[in-house]
């Protein structure tokens, strides 16, 4: 066996990092943990030591070896080293996350080990606790103690060696037994037991805590009691193990009905809070404990029984209350509180759970979801509630808008009760409305009463947007500020002045030139403030801000700053939708000329005022108003074409090559050609005029790098190329322009013009000295998008590839030669038919698996995100790692691993027999589409390198619907198997009362417990579920309009990192799901565990309100995103129709989907009259839940889960 000194006599004789990796590999099977920690030390060491945190130096040699190291020795450092190990899988591209789950999971085995006897609690109890406490700690006293307490257990529970090698590990067992030849002596502090009430009689929530301790192992019998004594200055002195036993203890005494001291005592200290706001340290410690417990057992994943899961959830229900930790702040807490103990019949009373709804919809204005607000209102009226506090009411009409109607509710809700909660909901709503006379005259009369900080803080804040220098004592005000209680953003910015200018000291500011010294600090604080936030802040942070620069500069007397800031707090105002309140701030400006006139014009158009806003901005002479007044008269359809045309033309001659007033001339164009068309007079000499028009805009507009380069080249195309024959002056036109574009713009249409080359028409030519422009700045962008060419079995194809290739240099073609050299590898070795994993190198010699010369085909390489500057750097593969694993779906696709020129590992899938075409265009419409979505598709690279065969980017991080609902526990996957066979025994005569009452009888749903475990801090659910709600809803809305289909279980994937949604396999589009034997009815996937996760409001509130913001974002750009899937249907060579002959089809079925598709995104679905965007949302959503259509599903897509 190589002994741990070993090791260090190699350090210390420096030899080099690859001897120390050969003796450690092949040391790795016999060395115990105890020894791999002091081996990982030197190895870590001399990395770091030599190369230092970076990466670039790694040798391949050495990144193998290390990598075969940290795979096999990971799980045992992961406890050890969690940064440490962390840092070196991250860097050999080593996937850890596995390894954490694992140790997160066994730990949370034994948090729910209530059920277990006392031997077997305190044995995993030292193999999981304290033997890493022990290899973690630096410190020597608390190593000591943490020794005695193992020893302490061992000899209470007589565990000899024999025992020890019985009941732990090879590798606990190689640290225990070493205990068993030594012995430690330690003194802990000293402890008396406290008096009744303990939070009245303890000194810290330490000491209260130990306490709690104390009392629960009295109650639990005498064994755990022997047991805690024997090692009492484990937790005595150690906090990590206090928390630990705290939890289960307390889990185990209401398991077994022992917790009634525990609940009196907790009871007192909520009745305390409430009654008199004090014991805030202890409060936030009991939220913290009760969470956890109760959250432990809503997750089922541990030992817990379910007799004992549900005594736990029960006793938690009665003790905990969401009222209390909103007050405290903790918003996320309290509503996944309410989610869980609703959704799991812990509270059963109709005016139990009416209230707790309620003080949901205060957390969820706590954290500005207007969606979750609007969510629990919805369940409050179906579950016939129609009656809700003034204060709630208020707050509902704040989240829509509606700020005097607000005013109303909270101005009866303070008539009822004056409490801070009212009075804060009144204040707040004059605020916004900019009544701040209206709050310092409350605050002196009826609301005096309600505590002086917080009299103090609304003045404060008042006086400063008014301006008024001598209302408020700014100084005494400051004093009070608590930035640790306080979160909106006015009191997190006095605290902030109050640390950093305003000296701790009561007294009033002064007057004259030192006053004007004091401003001009907090001028510079407000700055310094917002341009720290500047990126991530919220429109209202921006709009305090602002608020607060207003009344500085007016207490200052400096008119000019005054005016700049309402200007920009007008501006911000209208983005937020507060439109009468920015016209207000913008009639305290003098000088209403240039920026503020335009920004009164903006405000004007935003109120619908549209005719005023364009007189508006005609009378002004600037670039700016000239570009907004043609636009507007565009829009507005109040103006003859001839006005507007006129407009654009003196914009453009006074900006010159402006790209928006260049695009927007070309979007009135466009769509005055395409009116035109629609005519039938589009090929009469004035439709030939608006026709060259529309394409020099768009073409001058493309001379220059902007914003609009991608979408305006995607039009321009799409006019170009629509028409058969074109006449002289338009070829002539195209011809100046396309030597203008330089290829950094012509790249976003590659996508567009490769599958166009091969229609017939006179812009072929012309299209290929464009393509070959691009392949000669971009060869391995091109390159990859060429194979499908290059491969094709398309004669017509192959010609146009070679054309193309013809015009390169021999440095271009000797690239592409690669390129070709390893799609034919991947070709073949994608269609071996292979059933189990090997050695890649048995398919593929390693001299074949090295192409130094090829690009991944990541997306974010493949497709340019504009600006071109911002263009990642390309990574090359370096090499095929041997590595490769066959997956069991039908294809049997494989899975490669490849080590990129930067060092980190790529994972890619090779898929025979598929046509990957289609996944191709999707990616490429969801690139486009993310840049006007509320919430991300997120997108990967796929390459077709044939019609049959391609690679796909792997997505790191996910696992598919189904393993995670099948994961979740062992009844979970027989009850899943059970609704299965239910269903096939049916066959096609399902009815939906059999689906309901025994189909979904025997799945019960169990997605939203995969929230809970991945997720287990509050913030973390909340953001997570968040994220999966909104990425779900955009999926749904855009799968919608395009007609995606085939949304089995295995198609849809979430990040086990961020919980976002992820579809794969876009195969059935444009309602093909129709057309399969069993035909889909359901516009997406939206099961009972898809809505159940969603919380209480289920598809009610954020995914609604998510829905329809897509759908309106997607109806306000169908222009541009009609003109996107125009341009990705255009290949003639895939199959959307009927055969014309040598594999062309026609182009009918495919205009025919466009159609299909303009009047969904016109919200025209039955009928023939559009329904409004809540409508369509509302129409959709309930054919995709409708229980009457989900059990005409498909057995195999499983509707049931």
């Amino acid at each position: 066996m190589i002994e741990v000194e070993k090791y260090f006599v190699l350090f210390q004789e420096k030899c080099d990092l690859i001897s120390l990796c050969t003796i450690a590999e092949d040391a790795i099977s016999t060395l115990s943990s105890f020894a791999w920690k002091e081996m990982f030390l030197v190895l870590y060491s001399a990395v770091t030591a030599e190369f230092g945190q970076t990466e670039a130096a790694y040798s391949a040699d050495l990144r193998e070896r290390l990598q075969r190291i940290l795979s096999v020795g990971g799980p045992c450092l992961f406890e050890f080293f969690p940064d440490e190990t962390s840092f070196l899988c991250y860097r050999f591209k080593i996937h850890d996350e596995d390894l954490r789950r694992k140790t997160e999971m066994k730990q949370e085995e034994i948090f729910l080990g209530a059920d277990r006897t006392a031997k077997e609690f305190f044995g995993n109890f030292i193999g999981t606790v304290l033997l890493p406490l022990y290899l973690k700690t630096h410190s020597t006293d608390e190593k000591n103690i943490v020794t005695h307490g193992i020893q302490s257990l061992l000899k209470h529970f007589g565990i000899d060696r024999k025992r020890i090698l019985a009941e732990f590990s090879k590798d606990e067992a190689a640290v225990l037994e070493l205990f068993l030849e030594t012995g430690y002596n330690v003194k802990g502090r000293s402890w008396s037991r406290a008096k009744h009430p303990l939070f009245m009689n303890t000194s810290s929530k330490t000491e209260w805590r130990k306490e709690c301790i104390r009392i629960l192992t009295d109650s639990l019998g005498e064994e755990i009691r022997g047991a805690v004594e024997e090692c009492s200055f484990l937790y005595l002195n150690v906090e990590s193990v206090a928390v630990f036993f705290l939890k289960n203890f307390l889990i185990a005494a209401i398991a077994t009905d022992r917790a009634c001291y525990v609940f009196e005592e907790f009871l007192l200290l909520k009745e305390a809070y409430q009654r008199e706001e004090r014991h805030v340290e202890y409060i936030d410690e009991l939220i913290g404990i009760l969470d956890e417990i109760a959250m432990a057992a809503a997750r089922r994943n541990g030992s817990l029984s379910e007799h004992s899961r549900q005594r736990v959830l029960v006793w938690c229900g009665a003790m905990l209350c969401p009222k209390i930790a909103i007050q405290r702040g903790f918003y996320e807490t309290a509503i996944r509180w309410i989610d869980t103990f609703i959704q799991n019949g812990v509270w059963e009373d109709s005016g139990e759970i009416r209230m707790q709804l309620e003080w949901g919809i205060e957390g969820y204005h706590g954290l500005q979801c207007v969606g979750g607000m609007l969510g629990y209102e919805a369940v409050l009226w179906g579950r016939g509630e129609l009656r809700m506090t003034s204060r709630v009411r208020g707050m509902l009409c704040e989240a829509t808008g509606e700020w005097g109607e607000a005013e109303q509710w909270h101005e009866k809700a303070v008539s009822s009760e004056k409490c801070k909660e009212n009075g804060e909901g009144l204040l707040r709503t004059l605020l916004e409305q900019g009544k701040c006379s209206g709050v310092l005259s409350r605050l002196s009369s009826d609301l005096s009463g309600l505590g002086e900080e917080f009299v103090e803080e609304f003045k404060s804040e008042a006086a400063l947007r008014m301006g008024s220098w001598g209302v408020a004592d700014f100084r005494r005000n400051f004093y009070y500020l608590d930035h640790e209680k306080h979160t909106e953003p006015s009191s997190v910015f006095f605290h902030f002045l109050a640390q950093k200018i305003v000296p701790k000291k009561r007294g009033g500011l002064l007057k004259g030139v030192s006053g004007r010294v004091v401003i001009g600090k907090m001028l510079d604080a407000v700055r310094e403030r917002q341009a720290a936030t500047l990126d991530y802040g919220t429109l209202q942070q921006r709009q305090f801000f602002y608020h607060a620069q207003v009344g500085l500069h007016t207490m200052r007397g400096c008119r000019e700053g005054a005016d700049s800031s309402c200007l920009s707090l007008a501006r911000v105002l209208r983005e937020s939708g507060r439109t009468e309140i920015a016209r207000e701030f913008l009639s305290r400006i003098e000088n209403r000329t240039g920026d503020v006139a335009i920004e009164m014009a903006r405000t004007e158009w935003s109120c619908g005022r549209h005719v005023k806003a364009i007189q508006l901005v005609r009378g002004l002479n600037t670039k700016r108003a000239k570009y907004l007044a043609a636009r507007w008269m565009g829009e507005s359809r109040v103006f003859s074409a001839r006005d507007v045309l006129g407009v654009f033309r003196e914009a453009k001659d006074m900006a010159g090559e402006n790209t928006e007033v260049l695009f927007h001339m070309g979007e009135y164009n466009r769509r005055a050609w395409e009116h035109m068309r629609g005519e039938g007079v589009h090929n009469t000499v004035p439709g030939q005029s608006v026709f060259n028009a529309a394409l020099k805009a768009y073409g001058l507009l493309l001379t220059a790098p902007s914003k609009y380069a991608s979408i305006g080249l995607t039009k321009m195309l799409n006019m170009w190329l629509s028409e058969e024959k074109t006449t002289d002056k338009t070829d002539e036109i195209v011809k100046q322009l396309a030597e203008k574009i330089p290829a950094e713009n012509l790249v976003y249409g590659l996508s567009a013009m490769l599958p166009r080359m091969c229609h017939g028409g006179t812009a072929v030519k012309r299209l290929l000295r464009m393509v070959s422009r691009i392949f000669g700045t971009y060869p391995h962008q091109t390159a990859w998008a060429l194979l499908l060419l290059h491969n094709s079995r398309h004669e017509l194809k192959r010609k146009k590839a070679c054309e193309v290739l013809g015009c390169q240099s021999q440095k271009t073609k000797a690239v592409f030669s690669e390129y070709s050299r390893l799609s034919k590898a991947l070709v073949e070795f994608s269609n071996q038919a292979r059933t189990h994993s090997k050695s890649l190198y048995t398919e593929m010699p390693p001299s074949q698996t090295l192409f130094p010369a090829v690009m991944l085909p990541l997306h974010s390489l493949l497709v340019p995100p504009p600006p071109l500057a911002l263009y990642p750097q390309p990574v090359f593969i370096e090499k095929f790692l041997e590595e490769f694993s066959v997956l069991s779906s039908l294809q049997r696709p494989k899975r490669v691993s490849v080590l990129g020129s930067d060092g980190r590992v790529y994972s890619f899938l090779c898929k025979a027999r598929d046509d990957l075409r289609r996944d191709s265009l999707f990616m490429e419409f969801g690139k486009n589409i993310n840049e006007f979505l509320p919430a991300k598709m997120r997108v990967f690279g796929v390459c077709p390198l044939d019609e049959e065969c391609g690679v796909i980017e792997w997505v790191q991080n996910t696992a598919t619907f189904g393993s995670i609902v099948s994961g979740q526990s062992a009844a979970g996957r027989r009850s899943s198997d059970g609704a299965h066979k239910a269903l096939l025994r049916k066959d096609k005569n399902v009815t939906e009362e059999f689906f309901v009452k025994e189909v979904l009888k025997k799945a019960p749903p169990v997605f939203h417990r995969w929230f809970l475990e991945q997720f287990p801090d509050a913030g973390g659910w909340y953001q997570a579920r968040a994220r999966y709600i909104q990425t779900t809803a955009v999926m749904s809305m855009v799968g919608h309009i395009v007609g995606l289909g085939d949304r089995h279980t295995e198609n849809i994937l979430y990040d086990t990192e961020t919980a976002e949604t992820v579809h794969v396999d876009f195969s059935c589009l444009f309602e093909r799901g129709k057309k399969l034997p069993v035909p889909e009815v359901v516009p997406f996937r939206l099961t009972q565990n898809m809505v159940h996760a969603m919380g209480v409001a289920g598809y009610e509130g954020v995914f609604r309100k998510t829905c329809e913001k897509t759908l309106a974002v997607i109806q306000e750009n169908r222009d541009t995103l009609m003109a996107i899937l125009e341009a990705l249907v255009s290949d003639p060579f895939v199959r959307w129709g009927e055969e014309e002959g040598n594999g062309v089809y026609k182009n009918t079925q495919a205009e025919s989907h466009l159609r299909v598709i303009q009047k969904k995104i016109s919200s025209v679905l039955d009928g023939v009259l559009p329904m409004s965007v809540e409508g369509h949302v509302g129409h959709v959503v309930s054919q995709a839940a409708d229980n009457g259509n989900l059990c005409r599903m498909f057995a195999g897509w499983r509707p049931y889960i």
